[in-house]
């Protein structure tokens, strides 16, 4: 889904990153925190589509920044991971292969600073 330019669209670099979890002395899972599973380039987009701009939260209709990030062909990767790109975290909402084993397209909300 690169089209033409092809690999020179990816132009921005973001880092993919997933939980650490232990287990603590009550054999319970705990989020120790994050390391980095893959440093990639991307092509970035805003996900400008009604449906991904605002969500509905406490009964009020809120905005979110949703992001549009295309990378080369990447296995492994699901919805628990997220992504950090301009030193902001972002929550993976799907991944989609679209021309098979040749890029990976995920789309991403902007996580809340608390």
């Amino acid at each position: 889904m690169l089209g033409k330019g092809g690999i020179g669209k990816l132009d921005r670099q973001i880092t993919i990153q997933e939980e650490i979890s232990e287990t603590n002395t009550h054999n319970e899972t705990e989020i120790s925190g994050w390391q980095t599973v893959s440093e990639v380039w991307a092509k970035v987009k805003d996900d400008d589509s009604a449906a991904n701009r605002e969500y509905f939260i406490a009964q009020q209709i809120t905005p979110r920044r949703t992001l549009e990030f295309t990378i080369r062909y990447k296995a492994g990767l699901d919805e628990k991971m997220r992504i950090l790109f301009d030193e902001q975290y972002f929550g993976i909402v799907s991944i989609n292969f679209p021309d098979r084993r040749v890029t990976t397209v995920i789309k991403a909300y902007l996580l809340d600073e608390t």
